[in-house]
């Protein structure tokens, strides 16, 4: 019983250090891109408020179909804006609370596991200071 639980304890750390990995990777490409795009939404927002705020002041001397056009699309422009953004931040954001989750996990793990079992603690020590690692 002990070895299996042992077994599946060592399948479950490899396991976690790939899904690490493939996150660090992903780290290390995609940030540069997904700032550049942040940066270009957060230049955008006060352009477009800006337009649209000048619209609204233009079309209380009298609404006309172009007026109304380019309010519409200005309001549609803003949201995609504001949607765009909270579909980059969001993720990250809650990327950002899984990994502290995770590392008080490990440490209540490693609190927890018998001192006796001189195997466990070992590998559970390299996978704390591989996964530690990876998650920062």
């Amino acid at each position: 019983m002990l070895m299996n639980d042992s077994r599946k304890l060592h399948e479950l750390m490899q396991s976690f250090i790939q899904v690490c990995d493939v996150i660090s990777e992903v780290k290390r490409y995609e940030s540069n891109y997904l700032l550049l795009i942040m940066v270009e939404i957060i230049f955008h927002i006060p352009v477009v408020l800006y337009k649209l705020i000048v619209s609204i002041g233009l079309t209380g001397k009298g609404i006309n179909k172009n007026s109304l056009t380019v309010l519409i699309e200005l309001s549609i422009w803003a949201i995609h804006l504001l949607m765009r953004l909270k579909t980059i931040v969001g993720p990250c954001y809650r990327t950002v609370n899984e990994v502290n989750q995770t590392k008080s996990i490990l440490c209540q793990l490693m609190c927890r596991v018998p001192q006796d079992d001189v195997v466990l603690v070992k590998k559970l020590d390299l996978f704390m200071l591989s996964a530690l690692r990876l998650l920062t």
